[in-house]
Parts: structure tokens; sequence; C-alpha cells
């Protein structure tokens, strides 16, 4: 799976470390959350990054809840 959804999952766990879920369950979070940012309303970029990074720190930073 060398597409789009890869490279953002890489960026994510390089920067604010290593999905505690699996990369299957946060190439499937990224699908989710990239829908639910769109349907907000919120372009795409800088304000979409931003967003979507905010949003994997706070689904990480609960590892004790199983989000699926």
């Amino acid at each position: 799976m060398g597409d789009w959804r890869q490279k953002v999952a890489n960026s994510l766990e390089d920067t604010y470390g290593p999905c505690p879920y699996g990369r299957k369950k946060l190439i499937q979070w990224i699908d989710d959350e990239v829908m639910r940012l769109k349907g907000r309303g919120v372009p795409a970029g800088e304000a979409a990054t931003m967003e979507l990074a905010l949003s994997y720190w706070g689904w990480i930073g609960d590892e004790s809840v199983d989000p699926f």
C-alpha cells in the first residue's frame, strides 16, 4: 500500500510516536478521519494537516480505550 495514507501514517508516527493500535487500524483511522474532516468542511492543506495531527495525538493519547 504505497499510497498517500502510508505517507500520512509515516509522518504521524515520526512526529507523535508509533500507533499503539497497529498500522492497519491507523490506516483505517486515517480514512475515517479524513472523511470526517471533509464532512466538517475543513479545507485541504495546512488546516487539514493540523486537524489530523491534533486528532491523532488525542487518539493515541488514550490507549486504554479500544476505538474499534
